[in-house]
């Protein structure tokens, strides 16, 4: 199943398409205009990291979705230097 990424916590009414989530039985991926970024696996709660190119608007889609699944938001320099 694939939906647009939904901004509840961001100043952003909405992302216009660009952030959108494929949801399987045992993941959730988040794609930044249409790039993998990083999946949670529902079974473990661990993040996968696909992408690490920075881009402030893909920062603020990975903050979003790292909020909705309960995890602490993350800065550039962070994000830049996950393991992909």
């Amino acid at each position: 199943m694939q939906y647009n990424l939904e901004c509840r916590f961001g100043n952003n009414q909405s992302f216009y398409g660009k952030a959108t989530i494929e949801e399987s039985e045992k993941n959730i991926t988040l794609l930044s205009y249409n790039t993998p970024i990083v999946t949670l696996n529902k079974q473990t709660n661990s993040l996968k990291w696909l992408y690490n190119t920075y881009t402030q608007t893909t920062l603020k889609h990975v903050n979003e979705f790292l909020k909705q699944h309960n995890f602490e938001p993350i800065t550039k320099k962070q994000f830049e230097n996950m393991e992909v």
